[in-house]
Order: C-alpha cells, then sequence, then structure tokens
C-alpha cells in the first residue's frame, strides 16, 4: 500500500473545475463563535473567484444574460437596406454584437459575483440586509449592489441583525451555567 498521493495528471479532468466551482457557490463566512471579520470574508471570497476564474472566466452567465430583455433591446437593428443587401449571404453572415451586450454582460457578472458575497455572508448578521434587499426587488426597487465593492461597502454600513446579538447572549449564558456547574460549592460547614 503507498501513502503517495495520486498526481493531479492522473484525476479526472473535471475533478478541479468542479472542486472550485463548488467552493465558489458554497463558501460562507465564519459565523460566531468562530467569527471572521467582513474585510477577511471578503479577502477569502476574492480569492476563491480567482481560484474558479480561470476554470468558467466571466462568461458563465452569458447563455442567460442573453435571455434577458435588456441584452435583446440592444441588439443592433439592421435597416432594410442593409437586410436586403445581405440577403443572398445570410446563412453565412452574422450581426457583430454590440459593445452594449459586452458591457450587459460584464454587470450582471459582477452583479452575481456581489449577489454570492451577500449570500455566504453571516446570515445571523446580515441576513435582513438581504431579504429586504429582495423584498424592495419584488416592488421593483432594484436595491441589489451591483459590484463586490459596493457590496462591502454596503454591508460594512449594515448594522448587526438582533439575531446576532441573542446568540452571542444565549451562547454566554450556557458558558456561564457550564462554569456554575464545574466550579465546587464552597461549603464552609465542617464534617462531623
Amino acid at each position: 500500500m503507498s501513502c503517495m498521493h495520486d498526481p493531479v495528471q492522473a484525476q479526472y479532468q473535471l475533478v478541479t473545475p468542479t472542486d472550485f466551482i463548488t467552493t465558489l457557490l458554497t463558501c460562507k463566512q465564519g459565523a460566531y463563535p468562530n467569527e471572521e471579520s467582513l474585510l477577511d470574508w471578503s479577502k477569502q471570497f476574492k480569492q476563491n473567484l480567482d481560484l474558479t476564474n480561470p476554470y468558467i472566466g466571466k462568461a458563465a452567465l452569458d447563455h442567460y444574460v442573453q435571455t434577458l430583455p435588456a441584452y435583446t433591446a440592444a441588439a443592433y437593428k439592421p435597416s432594410p437596406q442593409e437586410e436586403a443587401a445581405f440577403e443572398p449571404m445570410k446563412h453565412k453572415f452574422q450581426w457583430k454584437k454590440s459593445t452594449a451586450h459586452t458591457l450587459i454582460k460584464l454587470n450582471n457578472w459582477k452583479a452575481f459575483e456581489a449577489y454570492l458575497f451577500i449570500q455566504g455572508c453571516d446570515q445571523s448578521k446580515y441576513g435582513s440586509f438581504a431579504r429586504n434587499r429582495q423584498a424592495q426587488y419584488s416592488l421593483s426597487n432594484d436595491q441589489h449592489p451591483k459590484t463586490l465593492t459596493a457590496a462591502v461597502d454596503a454591508l460594512n454600513q449594515h448594522r448587526y441583525d438582533p439575531k446576532y446579538f441573542e446568540s452571542k447572549k444565549k451562547d454566554r449564558e450556557r458558558r456561564n451555567d457550564n462554569d456554575n456547574r464545574n466550579t465546587p460549592s464552597s461549603d464552609n460547614s465542617m464534617p462531623s
């Protein structure tokens, strides 16, 4: 029996990208009692993005983005004269995507990064932040941060949710109860 690890080359080719993508989608900020600061969490998240990027790039959402009304509305519409001129070779020709398309895709990717970051934050501290954004969106008032920087800034301004303080208080009480049980009582009476 060998104690050597299999070299990465012997690993199935989809294991590594799948692991990185799974980590990016499921990573969470350290919660109480193993708290992680928002700054540390943002650094960890950015590192996960950097590690995942070579495997999925920033085009992972492109197919979805192309179905959005804003993307369709930004499409270049040829004039009837242009269509007539290219009719004989229409099967070989595609209209170029506009720079608006590229910008829409990039902005959606940045918003996706911000959304994943917020979803991975300690929900006992920031859960109401995410819920409030979704409630506002359902009322046609989109307040979701559109970049990772905007998400970090918004969460820095957010007051921790009461749930966080309640859990800390309960834990403190639990520790005090355990300390009281484990401490021998000081009985001043002498045995007879």
